[in-house]
């Protein structure tokens, strides 16, 4: 007869059938030296030395929050104009008979710019002094008829109704004749008009029209800057015009020679946002409006020495989670870090200003932002590279 073989579940070797009280006892026997040695393994961990916490924690680069805000300078970009212009223009219509000015050219006040056709003011001249003519001789009639009226009404030669004819005949005359000469200087004013005079010194800035235009009354024809004083101009958005005062002082420098600045001072700033850009314009003075020309572009910079109510740590050491700004903070006496939420006042090209939220000395995270999380436990090191992005 054969005898199958069966394989034993804790040593896995194949042997032969056996009673079943043996098989239990063994079974038995195997599981207490299983228990047993599990203990004594237990034994020597529990009894083993625990690894020092120190050397398992993470190491972290930080820096401490340091006292003031930053010292910057707002740069806005402009350009130079006259604090006076205005558009040069007939006060007549006709026709543009001549353009003695061009772009560019420095005049004199009284020059002569550009002159219109005179033939209408002419004729309306020739016609305003005929009118005048006819007045004074109305009037000399009518100043003779109420003089004899007015003796024979002494003598009773005329009725009294005759005599108030001729008075009122002569006060319509002599109405007549004002308002003939009125007309006359209007018409002496009208020829006049056909030339257009430089009334201060200035600059030509621009050419609106060409010899043979017709051209209405008050049409531009050139455009023209006076002498003398200049402004920097510049459009300051509206989360930074707050911060700027009129008579604030600032520096302006030139593309043409960037490297000479000259101050400047605010002389206007405006009430109201231009309705597409949402900026407000802002006129500053220059201190030596000599050596620039209108149209040149320019630099205008604000120093801005920081708020002192507020700290400054690194860019990098900025979380970003949403719309919410927080830094890690590093716990003194714990080494763990926490999530604590700020506000920032400012950037600078490495650093930014915190207005809350953070205390001067306290000792935050500025390399791996990202990377660490609530409570861990961390070893720190000094971080002594360049501020940026984390």
């Amino acid at each position: 007869m054969v005898v199958p073989l069966v394989r034993d579940t804790f040593s896995g070797v194949f042997m032969s059938p056996r009673p079943s009280r043996a098989r239990s006892a063994t079974r038995t026997r195997r599981t207490c030296v299983s228990i047993t040695l599990l203990g004594v393994a237990l034994a020597l961990a529990a009894c083993s030395p625990k690894a020092p916490q120190t050397s398992q924690a993470m190491l972290v680069l930080t820096v401490k929050a340091q006292a003031g805000g930053l010292a910057t300078a707002r740069s806005y970009s402009g350009e130079i104009r006259a604090r006076y212009e205005t558009p040069l223009a007939f006060r007549i219509p006709g026709r543009l008979a001549k353009r003695y000015a061009h772009l560019g050219d420095a005049v004199k006040a009284g020059a002569v710019l550009a002159e219109l056709d005179p033939a209408d003011a002419s004729a309306s001249l020739a016609a305003a002094q005929a009118t005048v003519v006819a007045a004074q001789n109305r009037f000399t009639l009518a100043t003779q008829t109420q003089e004899r009226n007015a003796r024979e009404a002494r003598e009773d030669l005329v009725s009294r109704a005759d005599s108030e004819t001729a008075e009122a005949n002569l006060a319509v005359a002599r109405a007549d004749l004002d308002a003939a000469k009125a007309q006359l200087a209007l018409a002496h004013n009208q020829e006049q008009y056909t030339k257009l005079l430089a009334e201060h010194d200035g600059l030509i800035t621009s050419e609106n029209a060409e010899a043979g235009a017709v051209l209405a009354a008050g049409q531009p024809v050139f455009g023209f800057d006076y002498a003398g004083a200049r402004d920097a101009i510049i459009d300051v958005p509206e989360d930074a015009i707050a911060a700027i005062k009129p008579g604030a002082a600032a520096t302006v420098s030139l593309w043409s020679a960037s490297t000479e600045e000259q101050s400047a001072q605010v002389r206007e700033l405006a009430q109201a946002a231009d309705p597409q850009s949402r900026t407000y314009r802002v006129r500053l003075t220059l201190a030596n409006p000599t050596v620039v020309r209108p149209g040149m572009t320019a630099t205008v910079r604000f120093a801005d020495s920081g708020a002192t109510n507020t700290v400054r740590i690194r860019a990098s050491a900025l979380f970003h989670s949403g719309n919410d700004t927080a830094v890690w903070v590093v716990s003194p006496s714990e080494h763990k870090l926490s999530l604590r939420p700020v506000a920032v006042a400012g950037y600078g090209a490495t650093e930014v200003s915190i207005a809350s939220g953070l205390a001067a000395g306290e000792e935050v995270v500025s390399k791996g932002v990202h990377t660490v999380n609530e409570g861990l436990v961390v070893r720190t090191a000094p971080d002594t590279g360049s501020g940026g992005a984390p």
